[in-house]
């Protein structure tokens, strides 16, 4: 059985919490403020969920915790880092919160994105540590894809994916990946 790192709950929510909320509103910042992008809603939503993905997988890598509580931190972070986004745009462009119905559209389809990309990213971990030894370097993200590379070249990767469990994981992850992809289409085809 693999053991698990014990964070205080201090570094737990620092780590999981207010570290990908800071990067996300950072992140929509420079996009809009900075660089001033002009981009399609699907490619913003897609960035976001690529800042939240390495967390939802370290997540589960490191702590061991299950997509449930992915999901739940996912939400937390995906609601609070939406505010914080539109908080910048009240601020910044004297708006209001939410001037229309678009923004209120904006602000439910972005934190779900943001929501299933975490719990994309756990149930990813999930799946990777069923493949990979259990030892303490796979418990880090880049000691992860390391021994997940060097398992590509043996046969136990093979013994191993083939067991119920890593595929019934590696479909919760797909699933949640293409719901959050299901989700950014639909901001890309809706009405504005």
């Amino acid at each position: 059985m693999r053991e698990r790192e014990t964070d205080s709950p201090l570094t737990f929510i620092s780590r999981y919490i207010f570290l990908p909320i800071l990067l996300l509103i950072v992140t929509h910042y420079i996009l809009f403020f900075v660089l001033h992008l002009d981009i399609a809603p699907v490619f913003v939503t897609l960035i976001f969920a690529a800042v939240v993905f390495p967390f939802g997988y370290d997540l589960s890598i490191r702590t061991g915790n299950h997509v449930a509580g992915a999901f739940a931190l996912g939400l937390i972070v995906g609601v609070t880092a939406a505010t914080g986004m539109s908080t910048v745009v009240l601020v910044l462009l004297d708006q209001g919160f939410f001037p229309d119905k678009r923004q209120i559209q904006d602000f439910i389809e972005v934190s779900m994105a943001i929501m299933l990309a975490y719990a994309a990213g756990n149930a990813t971990g999930d799946f990777i540590l069923q493949l990979l030894p259990d030892d303490a370097d796979s418990r880090t993200v880049i000691g992860s894809i390391r021994a997940v590379i060097a398992l590509a070249h043996g046969r136990s990767l093979t013994e191993r994916a083939v067991s119920l469990e890593a595929t019934i994981k590696a479909l919760t992850a797909v699933v949640l990946a293409l719901g959050a992809l299901v989700v950014a289409v639909r901001k890309l085809i809706s009405p504005v």
